[in-house]
């Protein structure tokens, strides 16, 4: 367990999480092993399949959570795999077809995901006004149609 100087990982969450509601602060302090991992990302690339092996979720495009997108592109990923395997059998070629169905999609969310993490992490007070007056002034049917792209994709309808 790594610590966080100069409290620990499990004070940490304590502080942070301690007065949620049953059982949050149960659950903190019962759990023995508290695992610490930094979020990181990747450059998407192509070649999750080798052989009769593929990867999906986040073995083949880890994403920082930023736009909440890594669960729903995993589980459009299986689902793609799944309909690809169910034409092409348990072959390279469902697998290869898979990733060409959702590459592009998993590299737009990585992406723009990281774009989004940037913004989010500026340091400068400057930036950081000029971005938070930004969105404030950004009116919310702008908002829902930049978001649009991820919530009205329809992977159903794909053609595999």
């Amino acid at each position: 367990m790594q610590d966080d100087k100069p409290e620990t990982t499990k004070e940490k969450l304590n502080r942070l999480f301690g007065d949620w509601h049953y059982p949050i602060a149960d659950l903190i302090n019962n759990t023995e092993h508290i695992l610490k991992n930094s979020l990181i990302d990747r450059k998407p690339q192509k070649g999750w399949t080798k052989g009769n092996v593929t990867l999906i979720g986040d073995a083949a495009h880890p994403t920082t959570p930023n736009l909440g997108q890594g669960g729903c592109t995993a589980i459009e990923g299986a689902y793609l795999l799944a309909k690809c395997i169910d034409k092409f059998g348990l072959t390279e070629k469902a697998y290869n077809r898979y990733e060409e169905l959702h590459f592009d999609r998993a590299k737009q969310i990585n992406q723009e995901s990281l774009r989004l993490g940037k913004i989010g992490q500026l340091s400068n007070p400057l930036a950081i006004l000029l971005r938070n007056l930004l969105f404030y002034i950004t009116p919310s049917r702008i908002s829902v149609k930049l978001l649009s792209k991820y919530f009205n994709r329809r992977v159903t309808k794909l053609k595999i």
